[in-house]
């Protein structure tokens, strides 16, 4: 009898709670612009992320065409990219651009959506689509916004994010080099020329080069090679070890 009665009491608790967040649930439908607008960024201020940004997407949803939508949608990239749900971010920021192509947080929310994807972008070895989203939009932000904070540090993780990608195709060649696939070790070697001649790989694929053709016999590509390293960089400590192996 007593277990029961026990039983009894732990379900009637159970069911005035369950009244009382039901009671605490807010539907945004529910509620007028300001309403919901003064409810939203009362938990974001508060730094109840968990009660604000289902009621700042509701906003932003709701009430596209309000004057504060811009602003909310800037905050919620922001909230996101602090929880590093970059691809979230990077959504929130490019809705803020194509939706509010004159707001005045252009420039923020496009360098936004350029380091949601230098966060996202991995390791050499791995797959780097997210490197060229990021250089894609890193490059619009250096292009179009120069002489800002943002187009520098835009500059700064594109060279990081070319640099990436040089050393995995470099990466790549030195691989068929050890395993004297040659043709193919030439092929990424000379993407690395091509495509990132600006980044400390060039020089060394370049040196890598005048092995492979040396393994291949072709001794006129090889020589092309070594001039290239000495007249187009010439401070590369490829092309003062090929000197002074020459000297």
């Amino acid at each position: 009898m007593i277990r029961t009665r026990l039983f009894w009491i732990r379900g009637v608790l159970l069911a005035f709670l369950l009244a009382g967040c039901a009671g605490n649930q807010i539907n945004p439908a529910q509620l007028t612009a300001d309403e919901l607008y003064t409810q939203a960024m009362g938990f974001y201020e508060a730094g109840n992320l968990g009660r604000a940004l289902p009621l700042m997407e509701s906003f932003v949803q709701l009430h596209f065409g309000d004057p504060r939508a811009p602003d909310v949608r800037l905050e919620l990239g922001k909230a996101y990219e602090r929880r590093r749900q970059y691809i979230t971010a990077a959504s929130h920021y490019q809705r803020l651009v194509e939706d509010y192509p004159t707001s005045p947080h252009a420039l923020t929310a496009r360098f936004g959506i350029c380091h949601a994807y230098y966060r996202l972008s991995p390791p050499p070895q791995l797959d780097q689509n997210y490197t060229y989203s990021g250089i894609a939009h890193c490059e619009s932000v250096a292009t179009n916004y120069p002489n800002t904070e943002e187009a520098q540090k835009a500059a700064e993780y594109l060279e990081e994010m070319r640099n990436k990608l040089a050393q995995k195709l470099y990466d790549n060649g030195t691989f068929y080099m050890r395993r004297r696939a040659y043709d193919a070790a030439e092929v990424y070697l000379q993407r690395v020329v091509e495509n990132f001649p600006q980044t400390p790989f060039a020089p060394k694929a370049i040196a890598s080069l005048i092995e492979t053709y040396e393994r291949m016999g072709y001794v006129e590509a090889a020589e092309e090679q070594r001039e290239k390293l000495l007249s187009e960089y010439p401070e590369s400590p490829e092309a003062q070890e090929l000197s002074a192996s020459n000297s």
